[in-house]
């Protein structure tokens, strides 16, 4: 099964919980953009405040660092619970559709299946699609998007030196 038949499977169970996505989202955007502003102010704190000996930039960056700090963690603690609360929510109906599936399935199927396969499927198999759900994807989106905003701060940085230059 490829990674886009995955989500659009995943999609019918997340789309109960919009509201809470986007919120997720949001958090993701901030953890994101904190993470990009931490890596580019080393650049400006040395540039711009540090080699220069502007004091009084020296103490904005570092209190717009401090202060971002506290409000990175405050989210990333809120998203982890949001994740926790979604992923168990987005499980449940999963779980829930395959026992009601269970249900209707005939009593030949039974007796052609080993009790073990099917309590693989409820144990194992569902664990890995939540670990995929709650972890692996608010990684990957982290990665992405942390490479995304970062290439746009180059870029940025890229054209206010061809303009200077020019």
């Amino acid at each position: 099964m490829s990674i886009g038949t995955l989500l659009k499977h995943l999609f019918r169970y997340i789309r109960p919980y919009w509201p809470l996505t986007l919120v997720l989202l949001a958090g993701l955007l901030v953890e994101t953009g904190f993470d990009t502003f931490m890596k580019m102010s080393c650049k400006i704190l040395i540039d711009e405040a540090i080699a220069p000996r502007k004091h009084g930039l020296l103490i904005l960056i570092l209190g717009l660092l401090g202060a971002g700090v506290i409000l990175s963690s405050a989210c990333a603690l809120g998203c982890d619970y949001l994740w926790a609360r979604f992923g168990s929510r987005v499980m449940n109906g999963i779980r829930q559709e395959i026992f009601q599936h269970l249900q209707r399935l005939s009593m030949n199927f039974y007796a052609r299946s080993q009790v073990g396969d099917l309590m693989t499927r409820f144990s194992s198999d569902l664990n890995s699609v939540e670990c995929g759900l709650v972890i692996a994807l608010p990684a990957g989106l982290l990665a992405i998007g942390g490479a995304y905003a970062q290439m746009w701060a180059l870029q940025q940085e890229e054209r206010e030196a061809e303009e200077a230059a020019a």
